[in-house]
């Protein structure tokens, strides 16, 4: 009898006018959206190579440790045509120095786009339109499911028979899954070809299964605004009535309700006066850097700043902020005390690399720690909304979450991490290879003589992106999938609870 009620409910929502117009404008815009973002993401793509050829350019003429300062680049997910995530929020482009921790940042993006459509239709995706208009259209169809029966009068015929409400209900509940998931798996199929057939994009395995779980994810997400709004039918007696309830239920759980808890969070981060607190502590931390190593100068008697370049070479010169120095110097002097230097200089700037370390753990919290526990405080509220469970669901599939974003930092500071390494191993810092081989000439009998050290830049190690495994991503939006489960289970047993009571005669 199930296969019965929902081969009915298929016919009848198929062949109606209104499920076909809403179907034909909703694969539309997906499908409009999915072009869009190919674009964009290909030009995402076409960025990310030439940021990462001017990299490996600047790389190749580096001839002083002092000049090593490099970029690293994220390599934007294919599924970001579905789910832009946190995208255009977080950085993909992490600077490396050797004087500064990598940390996360809303600076840069290689999102951009020229195409003026894309740009009026924002951050809007094709997630979006299932989230919005698909959620939507399950609880308007789903809300006549029960007292439209009634007002027509079949419902009352169809209890006549030899057949109960759970499986009336449950006939109902699959006919509905299987008419809205039309509009879902057209509109990803266009995409998938889409795709498929893009020269730029190279879908791997882990993307083919990234895409099958949104699927089926986003089919579950409209599966329980199906059952809220079959619960809301068995709650009235016409079908105006369940409408209302429909839209203002809708409105609170997709709308209401996540922009509420984003907006509680947001009034927990003072972004603005955090950063001043961090940048004063900051400064005073280089300050203090800066006069431990005066007071190494003057205690070796060789001045009374540092770097004491005036040692070294009549023209000379220095600039920068503490994490990011810069040095000049002409040709060094026959007579200068070039090994005491180079000692000093060790001294120094192993002291710098200890000060840098203080930087991050006084300012750290503030730049990244803090914004983190929020967001993991926005996703644990957004749970007890299937909204944002789905949502924290998908950008762990497409890998467009805050934690990829966070792993891709965290291996930024890995690769700063293999950089001093190197450096320690080769002396950097009390090598003349530390400064540039055009600042390291040497005066030798009234003539200029290249004094170049055996740096090369070949050997210096190069950044390797690895992408999260996926069973980690699985289990960083497990509490949310719980989530989705136990809503769906919440309101197939209200339901089946207040169908049970339905009043068919009144």
């Amino acid at each position: 009898m199930i296969k019965v009620i929902w081969r009915k409910e298929l016919l009848e929502q198929l062949t109606s006018r209104r499920f076909i117009y809403c179907t034909l404008i909703i694969v539309s815009l997906i499908w409009v959206i999915g072009l869009l973002r190919i674009a964009s993401h290909e030009k995402a793509r076409a960025e990310k190579d030439r940021i990462t050829a001017e990299i490996a350019d600047e790389f190749r003429k580096i001839d002083g440790y002092a000049v090593l300062r490099t970029k690293v680049v994220r390599t934007p997910s294919s599924l970001e045509v579905l789910d832009r995530g946190v995208t255009e929020k977080k950085s993909s482009v992490v600077p490396i120095g050797i004087y500064e921790i990598p940390y996360a940042t809303d600076k840069h993006t290689l999102s951009t786009t020229d195409n003026s459509l894309l740009a009026i239709i924002g951050s809007f995706d094709v997630v979006h339109v299932i989230q919005v208009f698909l959620s939507l259209l399950a609880v308007l169809l789903a809300c006549e499911s029960i007292s439209g029966e009634k007002e027509k009068g079949t419902l009352s015929l169809v209890l006549t028979m030899n057949v109960s409400r759970i499986q009336i209900a449950m006939g109902k509940f699959l006919g509905g899954i299987t008419v809205l998931n039309v509009p879902i798996f057209l509109g990803f199929l266009g995409v998938t070809i889409f795709l498929f057939t893009s020269e730029h994009i190279q879908l791997t395995m882990d993307d083919w299964v990234g895409l099958i779980g949104i699927w089926v994810t986003s089919l579950f997400y409209i599966a329980i605004f199906y059952l809220i709004g079959m619960a809301l039918s068995c709650c009235t007696h016409n079908t105006s009535t369940s409408l209302i309830y429909g839209l203002s239920t809708w409105t609170f759980l997709v709308i209401v309700l996540p922009g509420s808890i984003v907006f509680f969070v947001n009034q927990q981060y003072h972004r603005q006066a955090d950063v001043q607190i961090a940048k004063a502590m900051q400064d005073e931390l280089w300050r203090e850097y800066q006069q431990r190593v005066d007071g190494l100068v003057r205690t070796a008697g060789m001045g009374d700043e540092y770097p004491p370049l005036h040692l070294l070479s009549m023209f000379y010169g220095t600039g920068g902020p503490g994490n990011n120095p810069s040095f000049a110097i002409g040709p060094i002097k026959e007579d200068a005390p070039l090994a005491d230097f180079l000692n000093l200089l060790r001294t120094g700037e192993n002291l710098r690399l200890q000060y840098a370390q203080k930087v991050w753990n006084a300012c750290g919290p503030l730049w990244e720690s803090r914004p983190r526990s929020l967001i993991r405080l926005n996703n644990q509220l957004q749970r007890i909304t299937p909204t944002g469970s789905y949502l924290e669901v998908i950008g762990g599939l497409a890998r467009t979450d805050a934690g990829v974003f966070y792993d891709f930092i965290d291996q930024a500071r890995q690769y700063r991490k293999q950089l001093l390494e190197y450096l320690r191993a080769h002396d950097a810092f009390g090598s003349k290879d530390f400064f540039s081989g055009q600042g390291m000439q040497i005066i030798k009998d009234n003539k200029v003589v290249d004094n170049k050290g055996t740096l090369d830049p070949r050997t210096l190690p190069t950044f390797e992106e690895r992408h999260e495994f996926l069973s980690l991503r699985l289990g960083r939006i497990a509490p949310s999938i719980l989530s989705l489960f136990l809503y769906a289970g919440l309101m197939w047993l209200a339901v089946v609870g207040l169908f049970s009571r339905y009043d068919v005669i009144r």
